[in-house]
């Protein structure tokens, strides 16, 4: 039987996912995608290969979840400071929240957090929305606003 670090092999541990995508993050910046593998994510936390199946079911996965965490803001408007600010401080927040994880940026070729970046679009609509313009004219000014963010991190 096959032992890494006192444990049995495939046996989940109190890793945390949080330590799981740091770790992932330093082989990502150590040498890009392809030195990205469960099996030296495993080595790295001292844990079997296997036991990161528990929190990700596959490597897509696992670089979902990265990129993911490039566009979680850190705090929820606050509204009563009136829609203009708020929609500001937002962007503010989404802009250095993705210039502290621009390392990760590339992923968004490979796994596009496709429901994460509907709900911004959708948060930033609803602070657009909420000065009277449509639904409809507010998601389309929440998607352009969400992608010039997005284009000043990237060029």
């Amino acid at each position: 039987m096959s032992r890494v670090s006192g444990r049995r092999a495939g046996r989940p541990t109190t890793t945390s996912r949080e330590a799981i995508l740091n770790a992932a993050v330093n082989l990502l910046l150590e040498g890009g995608e392809t030195a990205l593998s469960f099996r030296k994510l495993a080595e790295r936390l001292g844990l079997s290969a296997p036991s990161l199946y528990t929190y990700f079911p596959n490597k897509q996965a696992l670089l979902l979840a990265l990129s993911e965490s490039a566009l979680q803001l850190k705090s929820e408007p606050d509204m009563a400071q009136g829609a203009h600010i708020a929609l500001g401080k937002m962007l503010d927040d989404l802009r250095s929240r993705l210039l502290e994880k621009q390392h990760l940026m590339f992923l968004f070729n490979v796994a596009m957090p496709l429901e994460q970046m509907l709900q911004l679009i959708e948060d930033i609509a609803d602070i657009i929305e909420s000065t009277g313009i449509e639904r409809g004219e507010a998601l389309r000014h929440g998607q352009s606003l969400l992608w010039m963010v997005l284009g000043f991190v990237i060029f």
